[in-house]
């Protein structure tokens, strides 16, 4: 590729594959959720203790709604990401970036695992795969859950725009930098005196070609397929466990904060105080966050106004549910077809679950310093049960446990740190 323009067509190229996987993985992300909204209903409607049905609604459908939600990202972003490898153009980007990346014990087959993660860390840490190095494919797995997904984008946004009104994209786009400044730093230092064999290896340049459709949905499909098998039951087990933390000790009677997780949530405060969080809503809300960044929001908004008991849905009702949502998945698919030709619209703005008055009512709960140390942490710490599901098949057990340590760790240091500088900035 050309010196100059490569590395700019990769950018515009990149940013068509994010803005592709989100566009078209939106609806389904949608449609997923109201399927499990009616199976929720169902379950309510049987005539069950309440206790059991919520275990089995909140809980078990839960955790395969979460799995479920990750499916149409993964899909969409492999089958963007299939295309550009199998054109030839990733590896010629690969070529450029390897002597950058050298400086930080990695080489240009790590850049695609890297700038995947900016979309979801998941395939990114699958990527890695294809690393010849076992050294360097542990260095990339270091670096990649520093890499800001698009799930911790909808809680910088929240928390930008109520703090730092007019200054929002600053806010965002210091977050993103300080993350690749944080992992290719823990790669370049856990890999420090040792030679990385692929460094210096050939990376071969296939020459461009139009890859057929069907293989690259096949593909696609593939790889999906193995997160579902391999990270299933993690993220399964995580909800359930979430979920009984809600509601012990007294089962549906137990409020959000007199629960063993509003618990565990006041316990920890003295903890975060450091970094200017002393509100448990705060906190608990970093309990979920590690099944998934995307239920942060939710679940503060949860543990202030208290939770929704089920409502029972009839069968024909559900199924109607059911059968309109797939129609507008299909139609907002096409939409979202249409919108990906109409410009590289990047959005930071809060999502639908930010309420007025949730935005009130968080806006009295931190100081702009904690919520910038707030921020850092939910950057910095394991981003969600999947990826340590992805570092255990990629890097095991010992690694994946000692990284997700190392994340929590740094996540702490530099949250207390940046809420520390803020403070004396003047952020209040």
């Amino acid at each position: 590729l050309h010196p100059i323009l490569g590395p700019i067509l990769f950018l515009i190229a990149m940013l068509l594959v994010f803005r592709f996987t989100f566009l078209l993985s939106d609806p389904w992300i949608t449609f997923l959720g109201t399927v499990q909204e009616v199976l929720a209903g169902w379950i309510a409607a049987l005539p069950i203790p309440a206790i059991v049905a919520s275990f089995f609604a909140e809980g078990l459908v839960g955790g395969l709604g979460t799995v479920a939600a990750f499916s149409p990202v993964l899909f969409f972003l492999y089958l963007g990401m299939s295309f550009l490898e199998r054109s030839g153009f990733l590896p010629r980007i690969a070529v450029g970036a390897d002597r950058l990346l050298r400086s930080f014990g990695l080489s240009g087959r790590s850049l695609v695992p890297l700038l995947l993660g900016f979309g979801c860390n998941v395939p990114a840490l699958s990527a890695c795969r294809t690393i010849d190095s076992a050294q360097e494919r542990v260095r990339a797995a270091i670096a990649i859950p520093f890499m800001s997904c698009g799930a911790r984008l909808a809680v910088y946004s929240l928390f930008a725009a109520i703090f730092f009104p007019g200054r929002e994209a600053w806010v965002v786009l210091g977050l993103y930098v300080g993350g690749i400044a944080v992992g290719l730093i823990s790669a370049a230092v856990f890999g420090k005196g040792k030679e990385n064999e692929s460094v210096h290896s050939v990376i071969e340049l296939p020459p461009f070609r139009l890859p057929p459709f069907h293989l690259l949905v096949k593909e696609a499909w593939s790889r999906c397929m193995r997160f579902v098998q391999g990270a299933g039951r993690m993220v399964c087990v995580t909800v359930v466990v979430v979920w009984a933390l809600l509601h012990i000790p007294h089962g549906m009677d137990t409020q959000v904060m007199d629960s063993v997780y509003g618990r565990i949530s006041t316990v920890a405060i003295p903890a975060f105080r450091p970094m200017g969080v002393e509100d448990p809503h705060l906190v608990g809300a970093l309990i979920p966050g590690i099944i998934a960044k995307e239920v942060v929001i939710g679940s503060i908004a949860t543990s202030i106004s208290g939770m929704e008991p089920l409502q029972p849905v009839g069968f024909g009702d559900g199924l109607g549910q059911i059968g309109g949502a797939f129609l507008t998945a299909i139609q907002e698919t096409g939409s979202g077809m249409l919108a990906l030709v109409s410009g590289l619209n990047l959005d930071i703005s809060p999502n639908e679950e930010a309420t007025p008055e949730l935005m009130a009512d968080l806006a009295t709960r931190t100081t702009a310093a904690g919520a910038l140390g707030y921020l850092v942490f939910i950057l910095l710490y394991t981003p969600c049960v999947a990826t340590v599901a992805a570092l255990r098949n990629l890097v095991g057990w010992r690694w994946a446990g000692f990284l997700v340590v190392y994340q929590f760790a740094v996540a702490y240091v530099f949250g207390i740190l940046v809420y520390q500088v803020a403070r004396l900035a003047g952020f209040s």
